[in-house]
């Protein structure tokens, strides 16, 4: 599943509430797929978002260019 960064603002807002209490926080992910994470998942939620974010940050990387070589040859230049 390729993650969009509404995923990740659902999964950052699903995180706050139950760090704050929320005994219960759900979301929907934009390919329909609903989860629900409790304070016993917290932990995994907050392995979830940092994939989340390296994936994110890996797609903006390729997908804007940013991508780079470096070249070099035998005879220096």
């Amino acid at each position: 599943m390729a993650y969009t960064a509404t995923d990740l603002e659902k999964l950052e807002r699903a995180a706050i509430e139950l760090a704050t209490g929320v005994r219960k926080a759900s979301i929907v992910f934009t390919d329909g797929t609903r989860v629900d994470f409790t304070p016993a998942t917290l932990p995994q939620l907050r392995e979830l978002l940092a994939d989340v974010r390296y994936s994110l940050s890996m797609q903006s990387q390729t997908g804007a260019g940013r991508g780079y070589f470096l070249v070099s040859s035998s005879k220096g230049f």
